[in-house]
Parts: structure tokens; C-alpha cells; sequence
């Protein structure tokens, strides 16, 4: 039986209709600009320059307090500018696009690996700036142990995705980083989902705690 938390606080914006379960596309743009400052509390240190060939994976710039912490490309292609302001900081990194991507490769076995091991991967690979630090959202400090981690499952906010659409068909993935966040963390991975969801994706996962929140937004 999953523990229920019902909240009482709070308030549902009311708002006309609902975010549509369709998948789109879109036309992909020739440049991409990668700009640290969308990371907050990051001091960049470059390590591409113009003109050099890059993969989607591969790292633009690490963190100078956390210099194990790096920041990745979204796409493979060209460095075509590297956008500087006052006193030289870097205001952005201009990536041409490649029409066929390139990823850069980081082989790994889950299993076998130990919690520094994946932590380690998951810094390399510019992927530990989506782990945020409560209570005020900055990228979490990985020198520090946590005392729990909470993965939400739902958003509560009007014309919010529904994740059990965007997530559908992609529970292996999500049970490999459920997994590396519980081998990191070494402290038990909460999943909140909305109460009475019976979504299997979320429900089917090993090695995490699941509490369902019921009451107004933000539950």
C-alpha cells in the first residue's frame, strides 16, 4: 500500500482545456547557442573553441568551482562563435548543426558500476545540471551527500504536459536513471505520482519509494 498525502493548501487555476496528447515536429534550426548563464551559480571555463568539430554529448565548458561537473552539446557540429561580453565572460557558445547528428559514446554497465562510478559518468557525460538542489532550485553540489531524493512523476500546473504520455514506452530508460539517482544518492529515490494514477510505467519501477499526492496545485 503507497503512503497518500492529501494537501489542503493551495489553489487549481482555472483554465480552459488541456495540453493535447500529440507529438509534433519541428523545423530544427541551423544554429543552436548554448548560453551558461541558463545555469545558475555556473562560472564557465571553455574547453572548445571556434572552429572546432563537436559531438551532441560531447562537453562546451565545465563549472570552475566543480571542475568535474561539464556542460554538453545538444547537437554535433561546427563551434562557429563564441559569444564573449563585459570583461571577457561568455555570454554564449553558437553551434552549427550537422544534418545527421553525431553522439559522443559513453559505455557503461549499470550493474556493475559503484555509486562514485556512475556519479562520476553522469558529471562527464553534462548531465548532473538536471539534478536540482531544494530549497532554492540551484544545480545540486555533488560533493554533498543528500538526505533523500524525489523524482515528481506529474506537474499540477494548468495546460501542463502529462508525463505518462511523454514517458510512455520509454520505462527501461526511466528505470536505468531511477536507478544510477538511488546508486548516487545511496538514500532511498521517492517517486510522487498523482493519486489514483495507474499508470504502469511508474508503478512497474524497482528501487524507489512511491507516495501519491492528492489536492489543488502545486501538489
Amino acid at each position: 500500500m503507497n503512503k497518500v498525502i492529501k494537501l489542503k493548501r493551495g489553489l487549481d487555476i482555472k483554465i480552459s482545456g488541456a495540453a493535447v496528447q500529440e507529438t509534433g515536429s519541428v523545423c530544427r534550426p541551423e544554429i543552436f547557442r548554448v548560453v551558461p548563464d541558463h545555469f545558475a551559480g555556473v562560472t564557465p571555463r571553455l574547453d572548445v573553441h571556434e572552429g572546432d568539430k563537436v559531438k551532441a554529448g560531447q562537453a562546451l565548458f565545465h563549472d570552475k568551482q566543480f571542475a568535474e561537473m561539464f556542460f554538453a552539446s545538444p547537437v554535433s557540429g561546427t563551434v562557429k562563435a563564441v559569444v564573449r561580453g563585459e570583461k571577457r565572460k561568455i555570454m554564449s557558445i553558437d553551434i552549427e548543426a550537422d544534418l545527421v547528428l553525431e553522439y559522443e559514446k559513453y559505455e557503461s554497465n549499470l550493474a556493475e558500476m559503484t555509486g562514485e562510478q556512475v556519479k562520476e559518468l553522469v558529471l562527464k557525460a553534462g548531465v548532473w545540471s538536471y539534478i536540482k538542489q531544494r530549497p532554492y532550485d540551484c544545480i545540486a553540489n555533488p560533493q554533498k551527500q543528500p538526505k533523500a531524493v524525489f523524482v515528481s512523476c506529474f506537474d499540477s500546473a494548468p495546460l501542463a504536459p502529462d508525463y505518462n504520455y511523454v514517458l510512455r514506452g520509454h520505462g527501461t530508460e526511466l528505470q536505468a536513471g531511477i536507478t544510477a539517482l538511488s546508486k548516487m544518492a545511496g538514500v532511498p529515490v521517492n517517486l510522487g505520482i498523482r493519486y489514483g494514477e495507474k499508470a504502469s510505467e511508474f508503478r512497474a519501477l524497482k528501487n524507489v519509494v512511491v507516495t501519491e499526492y492528492a489536492g489543488p496545485h502545486p501538489a
